[in-house]
């Protein structure tokens, strides 16, 4: 069986690597899941104002939050969960889907 796929629609993908948010200053090799959770909050804060840069342009690529797919993986997913409700707060809307792969424990918090 084969299966063909063919799309006519264009994507626009963002890849955030907020790992220097991990890194511990002293050593600025070894990534530590504390120094991670720190950093939680800024890189979603961070990859929230790019969005809403992009999506203030004259001709943005992205036009509403319903066609966002914000996918996060293990910690990212945290990120990604901060970034869709910062949206929407911001924006008054939700973003179309948030994928959350291996998200952190439930005793995890965001600080």
């Amino acid at each position: 069986m084969e299966v063909q796929r063919e799309s006519t629609a264009s994507y626009n993908i963002l890849i955030v690597d907020w790992g220097c948010f991990s890194q511990d200053a002293e050593f600025n090799v070894i990534p530590l899941y504390s120094k991670a959770l720190d950093g939680i909050s800024i890189a979603a804060s961070k990859t929230t104002e790019i969005i809403l840069k992009i999506m203030s342009l004259k001709k943005p690529p992205v036009e509403t939050l319903d066609s966002i797919h914000i996918i996060g993986h293990c910690l990212g997913s945290l990120v990604a969960r901060l970034v869709g409700y910062q949206l929407q707060i911001t924006m008054k809307k939700r973003v179309g889907r948030i994928t959350g792969r291996q998200s952190g424990t439930p005793t995890t918090q965001i600080h």
